[in-house]
């Protein structure tokens, strides 16, 4: 008996009325368009696959659920490989949709600080396709 969407701005919007406006519900949290919204039972809407812009990049891969009514902040976790030498102490930003990777210690023990076990290699990780992209070394 309700209808929803979502569009590029990333909020899921339901309407209960064609008399009624669209009423914002909550956001997902990769904005995407050009997907599919399913419900998967009364509280949970799955938003599969899409687009977060007009470019030719990598399609949305994450299957998200959005449980309706919900107040808490949504959490998506990922393992992936990494294909970067550092595994620990790297540089890091996120930005337009990419999380930025570079230098880092190859090591995971906690004191190894020998000039051989820092790395400048550095990548960006497109959120969205889950895709690795390399970049130039970190410079010194």
């Amino acid at each position: 008996d309700v209808l929803y969407a979502s569009a590029r701005d990333g909020m899921l919007y339901s309407l209960a009325s064609v008399d009624a406006p669209f009423r914002a519900e909550q956001p997902l949290f990769f904005p995407r368009f050009f997907h599919q919204l399913v419900m998967s039972d009364a509280r949970h809407v799955v938003a599969l696959g899409g687009i977060s812009g007009m470019h030719f990049g990598s399609r949305i891969r994450s299957v998200e659920t959005v449980e309706l009514g919900r107040s808490e902040p949504t959490v998506i976790t990922f393992t992936l490989q990494n294909p970067l030498r550092g595994r620990n102490r790297q540089g890091t930003f996120a930005a337009l949709g990419s999380l930025y990777v570079f230098g880092g210690n190859r090591s995971l023990n906690q004191h190894d600080f020998a000039p051989e076990d820092f790395v400048a290699d550095a990548g960006r990780l497109d959120l969205s396709g889950l895709a690795w992209h390399p970049l130039p070394d970190y410079p010194k």
